[in-house]
C-alpha cells in the first residue's frame, strides 16, 4: 500500500539521520493503544495478528525479542478463564536462561464487545490462534500478501515495523519518538500512574533493578509537568 511505502521511507530516513543507536522511546498511552487496535488494517489474518501482538506486548510489558520468541508451548491458559501465563525461557537480562513468567489478565470489557473493537489481550490472542490454526510452534508468525500464515516466527525487526505502522495509522506524526520499546515503557508508566508498586511492575517486566523503570517514569513525569506548566495558572 502507498501509505505503508511512505511510512517505510520516513522510517528509513529517521534511521539514516539518527543512526541505529537505541534511545529511550516514548511510552504509548492506553488511549493510543485503543486507537492502534481500533484501526488495524490489512487482511483479516494480518489485522488479527497485529491486534494480538500490540495488546500482548502492552499487557505483558514485553520486549520485541520476547514477543517474537513466544511459542504456543509457552502459553498456559487458566482453567478459571481469567487469563494466560506466558513462560519466557530467556530474556535480555536473563543470561542464565532461568526464564520468567508473565501474566496476561482478561480485560474488563463485556464479552459481547466485538472482537474488532476489543482491547482484551486474552480474547485477541485467542482469536489470532484460532484464525491462524496455530496449535504449536511460534505464536506470532509472518503472514504473506495472500493472507497465508507462514511457519516462521516474526523476527524482532518485523515486530518493531508492525508497531511503527500501527502508530502511523493511529495518527502519530513524530514516529521517531516511538519504537517497539514503547509498549514496554507504556506498561511501566501506565501501571505506575495507576498506583501499582514499583517492585510489582518489575516482577512483570523482569527488570533486575529499578533504574530503568525510573527512567521510564521520570521521562513521562517530566513531559506531564511541562504540559501542566504551560497553563499559566
Amino acid at each position: 500500500m502507498k501509505a505503508d511505502r511512505e511510512l517505510a521511507q520516513v522510517y528509513a530516513g529517521i534511521r539514516k539521520t539518527n543512526g541505529t543507536k537505541q534511545e529511550g522511546k516514548a511510552a504509548v498511552t492506553l488511549k493510543l493503544i485503543r486507537r492502534m487496535v481500533d484501526i488495524v488494517e490489512g487482511g483479516p489474518l494480518t489485522a488479527s495478528r497485529d491486534r494480538a501482538l500490540i495488546l500482548i506486548g502492552f499487557a505483558g510489558g514485553l520486549r520485541r525479542s520476547e514477543l517474537a520468541g513466544i511459542r504456543f508451548e509457552h502459553l498456559q491458559w487458566h482453567s478459571s478463564g481469567s487469563g494466560i501465563t506466558i513462560t519466557l525461557p530467556r530474556s535480555k537480562t536473563d543470561q542464565e536462561g532461568q526464564g520468567r513468567e508473565v501474566e496476561i489478565v482478561r480485560g474488563s470489557q463485556p464479552e459481547s464487545t466485538p472482537l474488532a473493537e476489543c482491547t482484551c489481550p486474552v480474547r485477541a490472542l485467542d482469536q489470532w490462534l484460532r484464525q491462524a490454526g496455530i496449535a504449536s510452534g511460534p505464536v506470532f508468525r509472518k503472514v504473506n500478501r495472500g493472507e497465508n500464515v507462514q511457519k516462521a516466527a516474526l523476527n524482532p525487526a518485523s515486530v518493531a515495523w508492525i508497531l511503527k505502522r500501527a502508530l502511523g495509522r493511529a495518527g502519530v506524526r513524530d514516529l521517531h519518538r516511538y519504537g517497539a520499546h514503547s509498549l514496554r515503557a507504556g506498561f511501566a508508566t501506565t501501571t505506575f500512574d495507576n498506583g501499582v508498586p514499583e517492585f510489582k511492575i518489575r516482577q512483570q517486566t523482569g527488570h533486575k533493578t529499578s533504574r530503568m523503570l525510573e527512567k521510564y517514569i521520570r521521562s513521562e513525569q517530566k513531559a506531564r509537568q511541562e504540559a501542566a506548566s504551560s497553563l499559566g495558572l
